[in-house]
């Protein structure tokens, strides 16, 4: 009896280890799908592909569209029940070389990242703490799937300091969208479907 409830650390232990690796193979997954979609969908309108590990270019005679997976999400193959960690940025020359897309998909059907009634804390709350919950939905786990919002930002790799504060401040004025997958958000881009209000 007294060992019980250091055996039953461990098992959560255990059953939490598995889930970030579950989760980080899907956030690999997805990372790696964001690229092949974006490149297949614009190889299949002419547009010549380049491509590396983490970002993609192409180009259509003078136009060209490019998508890089940020900086900071590309070494975190973890769970973070809030963030699939799959952030990624778009570029268009039509536009400003200071303005660009930011892209970030969220699963649509993972319990454990859904809001809760109580207070808005997070389904993870309620998974982690019970131990049937954590070790079903462990045993259970389901292909993550999910959709993209997305919002026009200044570039701030191309801003100044003051900049980079001010673009924060104009954050929540910026065009935003959401879309069920690359093709149709990649459409918007170059059918001019995305304004630049509160963009400076």
């Amino acid at each position: 009896m007294a060992l019980d409830k250091f055996k039953s650390n461990l098992s959560k232990q255990d059953l939490e280890r598995q889930l970030n690796e579950k989760w980080g193979s899907e956030v690999i997954r997805i990372r790696t799908e964001i690229l092949d979609d974006f490149c297949s969908f614009l190889k299949s309108e002419g547009f010549t592909i380049t491509r590396d590990n983490y970002s993609a270019k192409a180009q259509y005679e003078t136009a060209v569209i490019s998508i890089e997976i940020v900086d900071y999400h590309r070494d975190r193959p973890e769970f973070r029940p809030t963030s699939l960690e799959c952030d990624a940025t778009i570029k268009y020359n039509k536009w400003s070389s200071t303005i660009q897309l930011h892209i970030a998909p969220y699963p649509v059907n993972q319990p454990i990242t859904e809001e809760t009634k109580d207070n808005c804390y997070y389904g993870y709350h309620k998974v982690l703490e019970d131990m049937a919950l954590l070790k079903d939905y462990v045993n259970n786990f389901k292909p993550i799937k999910y959709e993209f919002g997305s919002y026009m930002e200044n570039d701030r790799s191309k801003l100044s300091f003051f900049g980079k504060i001010v673009a924060t401040g104009q954050h929540h004025k910026t065009d935003s969208k959401k879309f069920k997958n690359i093709k149709d958000l990649v459409e918007a881009v170059l059918n001019d479907e995305f304004s630049f209000k509160g963009i400076w």
